[in-house]
């Protein structure tokens, strides 16, 4: 069985590479106001302090990327 896996510039290396940084911005507990108040998981992206909107919108990108 051969490994589809390149040397160097592999893409889903690249898509895991930006998946865990990803993960890493999110699980610092309380870094988003978000995590005291749950309600605010409702207000739009584009709201001014709303940066967990923008971070879970990537975050969930990158996590259908890896898993097609």
């Amino acid at each position: 069985m051969e490994s589809s896996i390149k040397p160097t510039n592999d893409p889903y290396i690249e898509i895991a590479e930006k998946a865990v940084h990803q993960l890493a911005l999110t699980v610092v507990p309380g870094k988003y106001l978000v995590d005291t108040l749950p309600w605010l998981k409702y207000i739009p992206e584009w709201v001014p302090g709303a940066v967990f909107q923008t971070v879970s919108r990537i975050s969930r990108v990158l996590a259908n990327e890896m898993a097609f």
